[in-house]
């Protein structure tokens, strides 16, 4: 019987990069009140770019909520504190 081996070395995760991206989101003019009237804004947003990442072995994505993607690095937006 022969058998073949394969060896596998882990990386630490990549960080999280987000690019910046002007936006027009329509946002209530008086935000507590539910009958405000909406107006337009230009908004700055930070999305994520860094890639998903896969477990190459089995070769599906990693993560116990990774969809068919795999798992984000970090959030979809990047809000500053």
């Amino acid at each position: 019987m022969k058998e073949l081996w394969y060896e596998v070395c882990l990386t630490p995760m990549p960080a999280a990069e987000f690019k910046a991206c002007l936006e027009i989101q329509a946002q209530p003019l008086r935000p507590h009140d539910p009958r405000s009237p909406k107006v337009e804004k230009q908004v700055m947003i930070h999305r994520l770019v860094t890639p998903a990442v896969w477990d190459v072995v089995a070769g599906v994505p990693v993560g116990a909520f990774s969809g068919p993607q795999g798992i984000r690095i970090g959030p979809v937006f990047d809000i500053p504190a």
